[in-house]
């Protein structure tokens, strides 16, 4: 291996106490700005990080099943809006069979109407909560 190989590598090998500080303040970012463009900044550069700058390839590992783990989470999410969510907002994108439910469920319904508002909010809080699981 040439020199300039070796000083590359070892300039890669932050302490793991670096890494820590950087997530939590990405983290403490994220809260405090939930502008998407943010999140998707964020997004990015932790994939950047955790592939090029990491220390080895089960750190790499370990963060693509996070991001498998957020991406299952966004998906839940907007299914759940789907079937279970209240319609919020008047541009109807589409009608689900409803279910009708007992009494004692009051406040809570299976199917029916799905409006665009509704679902662009619960997409923006999953993409929101899958930034910060990244």
């Amino acid at each position: 291996m040439s020199l300039t190989a070796q000083v590359s590598k070892q300039a890669n090998q932050f302490h793991i106490g670096t890494w820590w500080i950087w997530a939590a303040c990405a983290v403490v970012s994220m809260s405090v700005n939930p502008d998407l463009i943010f999140v998707a900044i964020y997004v990015g550069s932790a994939i950047y990080v955790s592939r090029f700058l990491s220390r080895d390839e089960k750190s790499w590992r370990t963060f693509v099943l996070m991001l498998r783990v957020a991406i299952g989470i966004l998906i839940a999410r907007v299914i759940l809006q789907i079937l279970l969510g209240v319609p919020v907002g008047s541009e109807i994108l589409f009608r689900l069979p409803e279910l009708e439910l007992p009494q004692w469920f009051s406040g809570l319904r299976v199917g029916g109407i799905v409006t665009r508002e509704s679902l662009v909010a619960s997409l923006n809080d999953s993409l929101h909560l899958s930034g910060l699981i990244v």
